[in-house]
């Protein structure tokens, strides 16, 4: 009897990142969160679907150098709105807004 190779966990993950529509419902689930590592967090999921995606392929695609990507990614990278933006065209994902009513005001 063969025994069936089980897959990783990370690895179904990761080629599920490679889709734009399971990569979108990705990074909204981290968009959701609030407090002070959200900012984090979403960075942590755009850089998994990233390298996902390849990195060096994805540098091509967006016309951002690997070296930038990496830097985008590090702890002490900030990307800009351009790059931020660049990345989501070439993963296939977009963005939109909407209201949440009016603002209380202090």
């Amino acid at each position: 009897m063969k025994k069936q190779k089980l897959r990783d966990f990370n690895d179904l993950v990761t080629e599920e990142l490679r889709d734009p529509k399971f990569a979108a419902a990705y990074l909204n689930e981290h968009l959701a969160y609030e407090g002070p590592k959200a900012r984090q967090l979403l960075l942590q999921a755009l850089q998994n679907i990233a390298k996902a995606q390849g990195l060096s392929a994805l540098s091509k695609q967006s016309g951002i150098s690997r070296r930038t990507l990496y830097y985008a990614f590090s702890k002490a990278g900030n990307p800009t709105l351009d790059t931020f933006f660049a990345l989501l065209k070439s993963i296939g994902v977009g963005i939109q807004f909407n209201s949440l009513g009016r603002p209380k005001v202090a």
